[in-house]
């Protein structure tokens, strides 16, 4: 993600190498948007010409809102490369990386359930994925012909290129789920990290009057010293949470406002189509992978607020 986003100089790499060519990246990344763009406003014709018909209609602006929300959470990220920058060097300041044994273990106490929670919100980005294209194949038209994955307006017959199209829809959601999950992770990761970090500081305190046998300095002297560290530590990790804040604030905004509107929207598709189809399932799955993705957000910024 780092690099595709071109947040890594040739500076920046350990040793000052390049292991990946920067403008090869930067192509892929042009290409990317280029074939998000290029869905939207197929999609967004498409949405124009089907506008009598609630289901299509509903079915096509949710995916339209979901890849516009994908674009303004990529565009904001990219947009903070700096501020990504600064944060991966105060997580690398030895006042987080020197850690005792039993600091060890709080932290990874208070990250053990962060994995859970990633593997159920990734396994439900999986199964729209392959319910979406899988779809295609299983409820297609006999009139019509194959359907394609994605609700799309193309100048040409798409049954002469069904399966071109079909490729061409599968490498945009595919990337677009990928790159949108792994900013999301990134978020809730860097929540929880930060949160488990003030549990370490209360840790530190709540020991400052410790003494180890090895140590032997004066009491006072020791107890100053570890204050000072205390403080110091305080103030580094509020300023890893501002930075956090400051990056994905506006992205997770939109992301929270489209995820919204796109669960209602799929609220009311569901109710049009028969509870037998394969639609139905497909948009069970897609309304608990946005619902999973904002309970993530609340859960994790309301735990990070409470410490």
């Amino acid at each position: 993600m780092y690099q595709v986003c071109q947040f890594r100089s040739p500076k920046m790499l350990p040793g000052g190498k390049v292991t990946v060519n920067n403008w090869k990246l930067l192509s892929i990344e042009k290409n990317i948007t280029f074939s998000i763009l290029f869905t939207i406003g197929t999609s967004l014709i498409f949405c124009y010409l089907h506008y009598s018909d609630f289901s299509i209609f509903s079915e096509t602006l949710s995916m339209i809102i979901t890849m516009i929300a994908y674009l303004c959470k990529l565009t904001n990220f990219i947009s903070q490369s700096g501020t990504l920058v600064e944060l991966e060097r105060i997580l690398d300041n030895p006042i987080f990386t020197s850690v005792s044994k039993d600091e060890e273990i709080i932290l990874k106490h208070h990250t053990r359930s962060l994995r859970i929670i990633t593997n159920i919100y990734r396994t439900l980005c999986i199964l729209t994925v392959v319910f979406y294209f899988t779809n295609s194949f299983i409820d297609s038209d006999r009139q019509n012909g194959l359907k394609l994955p994605l609700p799309a307006w193309f100048p040409f017959e798409t049954r002469d290129h069904y399966y071109k199209v079909y490729f061409l829809q599968l490498v945009t959601m595919i990337v677009a789920v990928w790159f949108n999950l792994a900013m999301d992770l990134l978020l809730v990761k860097l929540l929880a990290l930060g949160e488990a970090e003030f549990e370490v500081l209360k840790h530190r305190l709540r020991n400052i009057t410790s003494r180890d046998e090895d140590e032997k300095i004066g009491f006072d002297h020791l107890v100053e010293k570890r204050l000072r560290k205390c403080i110091f530590h305080h103030e580094h990790n509020l300023r890893f949470v501002a930075l956090t804040e400051n990056v994905f604030s506006l992205g997770v905004l939109v992301q929270f406002m489209c995820s919204v509107l796109v669960t209602c929207l799929n609220g009311f598709y569901i109710l049009v189509i028969s509870l037998k189809s394969v639609q139905f399932v497909q948009r069970i799955v897609y309304s608990s992978c946005m619902l999973c993705q904002i309970a993530t957000y609340c859960w994790y910024g309301q735990v990070l607020a409470d410490s």
